[in-house]
């Protein structure tokens, strides 16, 4: 049930994320805040650029630059 809700809140606007949001709290206050807690993580990722930003290797040492 999960899964499916988080699907459909990533679709929409955030006016309409907080409303659907606001729905689910009068049926499952614990589903919705999970469901939020997810929507916080995944917008905290992408301002980070966490999957576009290539990964540095210990080995590289600190400071190094990303390989191509």
């Amino acid at each position: 049930m999960l899964s499916p809700l988080l699907d459909r809140l990533l679709d929409l606007s955030a006016p309409a994320r907080v409303s659907l949001l606001d729905q689910l709290r009068a049926y499952s206050p614990e589903l919705a805040e999970e469901l939020s807690a997810l929507l916080e993580s995944d917008a905290d990722a992408g301002a980070r650029a966490f999957l576009e930003t290539p990964p540095r290797f210990a080995r590289d040492g600190p400071g190094a630059e990303p390989r191509p």
